[in-house]
């Protein structure tokens, strides 16, 4: 499988909030409340589109054969917002790749961001921290994370 890591482009916008419905209707919203799935749905999948190419963040994209597989967001240097990889391309090392992008970025000496429930696992394996136990704002669920880059 051979797969381009590229900077995310504004065209990109539908093409990412279509992988990160996808992704999030399989994979995380079956975690949330009715309210969390609404806030979802309704303020979280649109901010992305809206901030993605905001000169406070650092994004990536990864293709495979031209279509978009993943994407990864990380805003001011310090905390990763979003990392979504396909259903079809996940446990390939698609993510990996991205958060290696992203983070090489930047020179914090920490990363933090909120996992999804299904996405902890991910993260300790790439050697991030829970920061605490599983917290919850507006019906959606998460579990706060950091990386030392110590």
């Amino acid at each position: 499988m051979k797969i381009t890591i590229n900077a995310i482009q504004g065209e990109d916008a539908n093409a990412i909030e279509r992988l990160m419905r996808e992704v999030s209707e399989a994979d995380v919203l079956p975690h949330f409340s009715q309210l969390g799935k609404d806030t979802y749905l309704n303020e979280i999948l649109p901010e992305v589109t809206q901030v993605m190419c905001n000169a406070n963040f650092v994004g990536a994209k990864a293709l495979l054969n031209g279509e978009l597989i993943g994407f990864a967001l990380l805003r001011d240097g310090n905390y990763l917002t979003h990392l979504f990889v396909a259903k079809s391309a996940q446990g390939k090392g698609v993510g990996r790749q991205l958060l290696d992008t992203v983070l090489t970025s930047t020179s914090a000496a920490q990363v933090s961001l909120c996992s999804s429930l299904n996405a902890a696992s991910f993260y300790t394996a790439l050697g991030f921290q829970a920061t605490g136990q599983e917290a919850q704002k507006n019906g959606i669920r998460f579990i706060p994370m950091k990386l030392d880059r110590t």
